[in-house]
């Protein structure tokens, strides 16, 4: 008997891993089918899309404000005129076993045209691992390791990046994700004596002022940390880190200025000047207090957004949010250098998208009684499009370069006048 319950087991593993694959063969990828409607053969093409990013609370990018981002894309460019989609949204966790997972199990019922994300280097490269083989291409805005561009042939040659990267700062240490809050920064110290701790941030650390931080994070793993939150926490921490003793020499801070604001989009303004002041501040001792803590603070910053096209662009965004009661899911109720890089990257592969079908000759299009088939955009086609080209984008054009990476970011690193209390331009690192 126990035999035979071993046998019928085996047989149900058989059949719920194998037999949902036997509706796609191998030969389906790079087809789509489009199916009649109401009698009449639809002329529009079908696509389906995998959007995987982490949904997890206070994680810079976040899926819900992306799917926001991605909602207005299609709304603005009136997508569904032309395309039928077949959106499917997972959560990656910012993990490496949950990432492949959500993949390998969309694929056993639909094999995604593209793939929006993950986010995190530890997503990102088992699914381009994956995906390497398949010829889908992979679009991110994350990924920022260096690991990237090194074996972009051999194992991530389906990769497209928008976003930032270790190795535009010179950095031989990936700095993973941002979903990490702390970290040594590779260049501070001889790259052996480097150890990399992550700490993400909590309703804990909100609640209790970001002292868990200091006391049990900071002072035990990290001389050197790097911050990537809003304007307002950092300087809500680093006021922390003052009261706590932690502005004594021993520690530096580097921010990482990836959530835009009205005010630190505008080069001219205070909050970009002079980040550490709070101009409604009651106590002017606190003022005070944050003068001397953002002394040790270096700031790095993106240069692309700024200006008034990027801020009516973040406006549009946050009014579409309103408008379809979402405004709490976008994480603090604006636009950060993520969120308008994967505008970037998704109205890129849609106009890509709408080019190629435009070059389709009806030889390349199969009909029969039921079904019209299009040749999908894979991945190599893709790149024919996109690579070495410049395309507009939300504040200037984009640039890719030879292997599909962004490379018009840039940013400067700025330092605080002790004396005057503004911050000042120390490096600029361009492509």
């Amino acid at each position: 008997m126990t035999k035979s319950l071993i046998i019928l087991f085996i047989i149900l593993i058989f059949l719920f891993i194998f037999v949902p694959s036997l509706n796609c063969s191998i030969s389906d990828i790079g087809q789509q089918t489009i199916q009649k409607s109401s009698g009449t053969l639809s002329r529009n093409p079908n696509i389906t899309i995998l959007m995987m990013f982490p949904d997890i609370d206070y994680f810079i990018p976040n899926l819900k404000s992306l799917l926001i981002v991605y909602e207005y894309i299609v709304h603005r460019y009136q997508i569904s005129k032309w395309l039928n989609i077949n959106l499917q949204v997972k959560d990656s966790s910012c993990s490496i076993s949950l990432a492949p997972h959500m993949l390998v199990k969309t694929m056993l019922s639909t094999i995604p045209d593209v793939v929006f994300g993950p986010f995190c280097d530890l997503a990102v490269a088992p699914v381009a691992r994956l995906l390497h083989f398949q010829n889908i291409p992979i679009v991110t805005m994350g990924a920022v390791s260096n690991e990237f561009t090194l074996q972009r042939q051999t194992m991530y040659s389906t990769l497209f990046r928008f976003g930032y990267r270790t190795d535009e700062l010179d950095n031989p240490k990936p700095w993973h994700e941002c979903q990490v809050l702390l970290r040594p920064i590779a260049l501070t110290f001889a790259s052996n004596q480097i150890r990399s701790d992550n700490r993400k941030i909590t309703s804990h650390d909100i609640n209790d002022n970001f002292k868990s931080i200091f006391i049990d994070f900071i002072s035990n793993n990290a001389s050197v940390s790097l911050w990537c939150v809003n304007p307002q926490t950092f300087r809500s921490a680093i006021l922390t880190a003052h009261q706590l003793g932690f502005i004594n020499g021993e520690y530096v801070f580097i921010y990482l200025d990836t959530v835009l604001t009205q005010e630190n989009t505008d080069e001219k303004s205070l909050a970009v000047r002079q980040p550490w002041y709070n101009s409604k501040e009651e106590n002017n001792q606190i003022n005070e207090n944050a003068h001397r803590a953002f002394e040790t603070v270096l700031f790095v910053r993106q240069r692309l957004y700024t200006g008034e096209r990027f801020r009516r662009f973040a406006s549009n965004v946050v009014d579409f949010a309103r408008e379809t009661n979402r405004t709490k899911y976008l994480i603090h109720e604006t636009i950060g250098t993520d969120e308008t890089n994967f505008y970037d990257a998704v109205v890129t592969y849609f106009k890509a998208l709408k080019t190629h079908y435009t070059s389709i000759n009806s030889q390349e299009i199969t009909n029969n009684s039921e079904t019209q088939i299009y040749p999908t955009l894979d991945a190599n086609r893709f790149k024919t499009i996109i690579c070495n080209r410049s395309i507009e984008g939300v504040n200037k054009n984009i640039t890719m370069n030879q292997i599909c990476d962004r490379i018009d970011i840039g940013y400067t690193i700025f330092d605080m006048n002790p004396d005057t209390g503004e911050l000042e331009v120390k490096i600029i690192l361009k492509q």
